[in-house]
């Protein structure tokens, strides 16, 4: 676990993006996280304590929104609860809950979060049966309208799955259906009930694939398997549900699509190493199907059947080199949803180098930033030392730069870290000296 404590003495509050400073205080935040582990399962324990608002808006000093845009990217967002999960061969379990740290928050809290799974069991030669069924309390008091009005509900999603697929020698089918359930109980909408309501749809796929495998000199193999599959989701069936939008891609049903689905695997192998390419190309067929839901709730109507495309690459090159990367792009916005790349390089057994390269996104603004982070671990027997530098499309050569240092224990690590990241007129905006300590013990507690 680690325990992080934030501090900025002259913490600006503007009025807004113009930059009229309003006043000026000190901020601070804490957080706490331990993590452990046991048979078959592990426990998550998060505590944070930030700062509230003055004027109402998340954005309005600066040390709120940096700690949220740049510590977040690398820790999981600002919240407090409990996670505890457990599984075996058919089961799964888990319970969450994630609760806002500060008064002011326009996230809804998560009070309870309950998640069964039965896994992938084979009923028959070819045929396998899963399920899933979430169970969320949420509870949001909507702090940017008068009197806080009160807005909670019971959120149930259920989803169970028939699938089946078999080759027969250099081709084969893929099939699979599915039954999605929505369901909200005792519902209060800015201090109004709401009746239970829920709804439902199925959806089928199917297509054909065939293999293709050709075998080169030195073991070189390469394997070629395409695809393609109509998927059908039927319009929702039930009640209208209520527009209780909690922030997360659960709060909706898929309905009424007709999807092409092509997808192309390629792999290369050799003894030890591997590199493969997997694209899965989703077309519409209707023009209702080229409708897109942002994340303002607008509809967008894309401009042909293209909805999205899906890659992913990833590969060890050499014993010491291996890559991966996830490439997802928005056909209806013709603009990336992700764009991440990284190459892992241990070209000595103390030495590693790591690049990490992402396409930061701002939709509102209309503007993608690419930001570059390479690092290079050196390690010894007792030391571990991490240097990393941050590169960015507008301002300095280097926007940003960190340094860290790991004493290693026989139970645990002791580590110090300096931080600092400029802005693009290259003034520094953030930068902090870090301390860790971490224990294990009772098998991994």
């Amino acid at each position: 676990g680690f325990v992080d404590f934030d501090d900025l003495a002259f913490d600006n509050i503007y009025e807004d993006m113009s930059g009229t400073v309003l006043d000026r205080r000190e901020s601070r935040a804490w957080e706490f996280e331990h993590n452990a582990s046991y048979t078959g399962g592990a426990m998550y324990l998060r505590f944070a304590d930030l700062p509230n608002s003055i004027t109402g808006s998340l954005n309005e000093d600066r040390f709120r929104a940096d700690y949220q845009e740049i510590v977040m990217q690398e820790s999981p967002q600002a919240r407090q609860g409990l996670a505890a999960v457990w599984g075996s061969e058919y089961l799964q379990f888990a319970y969450d809950n994630a609760l806002q740290p500060y008064e002011d928050s326009e996230i809804a809290d998560r009070v309870h979060g309950v998640h069964i799974a039965l896994t992938q069991t084979q009923l028959f030669e070819d045929i396998h049966a899963s399920a899933e069924l979430w169970t969320e309390q949420f509870h949001l008091e909507n702090a940017s309208l008068a009197g806080d009005p009160l807005s909670e509900t019971w959120r149930i999603r259920g989803t169970a799955t028939l699938s089946a697929s078999r080759w027969y020698d250099l081709w084969g089918y893929e099939a699979q259906t599915d039954l999605s359930l929505l369901h909200y109980e005792d519902t209060t909408l800015l201090e109004s009930d709401v009746d239970d309501a829920q709804a439902y749809t199925w959806s089928a796929e199917a297509g054909i694939k065939t293999r293709i495998v050709g075998v080169f000199t030195n073991n070189l193999k390469h394997t070629f398997m395409p695809y393609i599959g109509l998927e059908y989701i039927t319009e929702a069936e039930g009640d209208t549900l209520p527009l209780f939008d909690i922030g997360d891609d659960k709060h909706l049903l898929d309905e009424d699509l007709q999807l092409i689905h092509i997808r192309f695997d390629n792999t290369l192998s050799k003894t030890g190493r591997h590199f493969r390419i997997y694209n899965d190309i989703i077309l519409g067929t209707r023009d209702e199907d080229r409708e897109f839901i942002d994340n303002t709730n607008t509809i967008v109507t894309g401009k042909d059947s293209l909805r999205s495309i899906e890659n992913v690459v990833s590969g060890k090159l050499t014993d010491r080199v291996t890559i991966n990367g996830e490439f997802d792009y928005n056909g209806v916005l013709r603009d990336w949803d992700e764009f991440d790349f990284r190459l892992k390089w241990e070209f000595h057994d103390r030495l590693t180098f790591r690049h990490d390269s992402t396409l930061k996104q701002n939709r509102s603004l209309a503007q993608d930033e690419w930001q570059h982070e390479p690092h290079l671990l050196i390690k010894s027997n007792r030391y571990d030392i991490d240097i990393a530098t941050v590169h960015r499309d507008e301002g300095d050569g280097i926007d940003g730069y960190s340094i860290g240092f790991v004493r290693k224990m026989i139970d645990g690590t002791l580590g110090i870290r300096y931080e600092l990241d400029k802005d693009v007129n290259g003034r520094t905006v953030d930068e902090k000296i870090s301390f860790s300590l971490s224990l294990g013990s009772w098998g991994g507690l």
